[in-house]
């Protein structure tokens, strides 16, 4: 399995390059960027209702999943979760399972969403004006930070490729091409 550690340096196509992980402090509650089985609840302070599981705990206040709609979601979606065998009762189950351990995951700080930040760097180790980055990745997989790593390492050659075609090409165009910090 491919892991890049941050402030790591990596080799592409002959050139070095850095990859810097920073937390996402704009990233949403995962369960606010995309569908869930489950619902989640707000924090409150009532009692857990049945088919509820606390999902975290401050203080007085839980968050509650909504396990038993998360069960029933997933067996009329046909979700299941690995080992992919048994009942559609037990995919169901299984694919509420492992939602609600990614949610509590997050919700206890054993997860994060972070930018992956890619940068050029000179023959002496240093930064370039040449970056790329992308935001909102899940910090827990390892192997897919290194492939975000090298594709957005990947866009850092090709427009080092393009600039150096339209140099080429264009004679009169001065070379004061610079990198820029993608969003």
């Amino acid at each position: 399995m491919k892991r890049f550690y941050d402030g790591e340096v990596f080799e592409q196509e002959g050139k070095q390059f850095r990859v810097d992980y920073r937390f996402d402090e704009s990233a949403d509650a995962p369960w606010e960027r995309g569908d869930m089985l489950g619902e989640v609840s707000d924090w409150t302070t009532r009692d857990k209702r049945p088919g509820e599981r606390v999902l975290n705990t401050d203080r007085s206040s839980k968050r509650y999943y909504d396990f038993a709609g998360a069960v029933k979601n997933a067996k009329e979606q046909g979700a299941d979760a690995e080992p992919f065998t048994g009942t559609a009762g037990e995919r169901a189950a299984r694919a509420a399972e492992a939602e609600y351990e990614y949610l509590r995951r997050w919700c206890n700080d054993q997860w994060h969403y972070v930018g992956v930040i890619v940068t050029l760097l000179d023959d002496e180790g240093e930064d370039t004006s040449y970056d790329e980055s992308v935001w909102g990745i899940e910090d827990d997989q390892d192997e897919y930070l290194a492939e975000t790593a090298e594709e957005l390492a990947g866009e850092i050659l090709a427009r080092l490729d393009q600039e150096q075609e339209v140099r080429l090409n264009n004679p009169e165009v001065e070379a004061g091409f610079h990198g820029h910090h993608a969003a």
